[in-house]
């Protein structure tokens, strides 16, 4: 009969000498999670280790949940990350992660089939302020599951998520603009102004010019340009040393550390990429504001490999203390229908704030 081993000390000798006889089933990927392994043990192995550690737990297979955060919305930065599933639980320390950046977990579990993971995300003071859930099928002992992505998205409603889905967003349309005399009727929702003549009226009356992000009636291409609806629409794809972000009196802006960088851009958060017709001149418009020592690069160009921007990416942008309006025109050779805005801001530290995005066929 094997003695029960009473001072860790012994214990951890005994295991040291039949270690290596375990099996780690691992894969750089499991290692890049933190650097977990699981291990199963040869079935000898087992039986001792069953019999001498008895009081501390076996040597039992594990399987392991591997999920791939991201923010459905806005970024997360330095929080905790909770998740929760196959009755374990896991925190996470000083994670960050965005709509494109994602931060890569691990969570061992003694289940097998499906399991649903729950992620929280919680602030320094520990209140949620984030939430979303993945579920993992195929789960087997011992076996790493593979990357399943989990959108989290922002909500103090932690407990009622069931799923990270996206909002729609649209800028909030201006008052009808009015035309001439008692028939000059203007424009409809989503910012578009009036005719500019009005269909009625003895004078040709002037068209509506009250729509948010609307010119002259033409059709504003970016939605929720003037942030009425937060940032919806709008994430930060790329950021580099210490930015943070907010939406503040109708404005987004971007603080940034010494030495940082970040874009902002649309579209973001399940909101779909607009069209840009050859030959079309196009009127690109925003207000922005700028303190502190940072570069400043605008741009309407493809959300997807290359990025092409020919014609309408604008350097070195002349940006000041106080909110003012910034105005390109534009022609593409081709078109595409899988474009978008970034605004690429460098150095610090500072802070740059846009307002009143606009993107209009002339």
């Amino acid at each position: 009969m094997v003695a029960v081993v009473r001072r860790m000390a012994s214990l951890r000798r005994v295991i040291a000498r039949f270690l290596p006889r375990c099996l780690p089933r691992f894969s750089p990927r499991c290692l890049s999670r933190h650097g977990a392994l699981a291990f199963t043990c040869a079935g000898s192995v087992l039986a001792l280790a069953l019999t001498v550690a008895a009081s501390v737990g076996a040597c039992s297979p594990r399987a392991l949940l591997e999920v791939d955060v991201t923010s459905s919305d806005t970024p997360f930065q330095s929080v905790t990350l909770r998740l929760s599933g196959g009755g374990t639980s896991k925190d996470f320390a000083g994670a960050s992660f965005n709509t494109t950046m994602k931060y890569m977990a691990g969570l061992y579990v003694d289940a097998s089939g499906s399991v649903t993971v729950v992620a929280n995300v919680l602030d320094g003071s520990g209140k949620c302020i984030g939430a979303g859930t993945a579920t993992l099928s195929g789960i087997a002992a011992g076996m790493a599951s593979g990357a399943t992505p989990l959108l989290v998205m922002h909500t103090t409603s932690c407990a009622s998520v069931t799923g990270a889905g996206g909002s729609s967003g649209g800028g909030t349309g201006g008052a009808t603009g009015a035309g001439g005399g008692d028939n000059g009727s203007g424009g409809s929702g989503n910012g578009s102004g009036g005719n500019s003549n009005g269909s009625g009226g003895s004078s040709g009356g002037t068209g509506g010019m009250n729509g948010s992000g609307g010119q002259s009636g033409a059709t504003n291409l970016v939605m929720n340009g003037d942030f009425s609806n937060g940032a919806t629409g709008w994430g930060l794809p790329a950021m580099m040393g210490q930015v943070s972000q907010a939406v503040t009196s109708g404005q987004y802006c971007v603080t940034l550390q010494q030495l940082s960088s970040v874009t902002i851009g649309y579209p973001s958060g399940g909101v779909p990429p607009f069209q840009i017709t050859a030959g079309t001149s196009y009127t690109f418009s925003y207000q922005a504001s700028s303190t502190g020592n940072l570069s400043i690069e605008s741009k309407v160009g493809q959300t997807q490999m290359p990025y092409d921007a020919t014609g309408s990416d604008f350097m070195n942008e002349s940006v000041n203390g106080s909110l003012g309006m910034i105005t390109h025109t534009f022609t593409r050779g081709s078109t595409d229908s899988n474009m978008g805005i970034a605004f690429n801001v460098s150095g610090g530290p500072g802070t740059f704030c846009i307002d009143n995005v606009s993107l209009t066929a002339n």
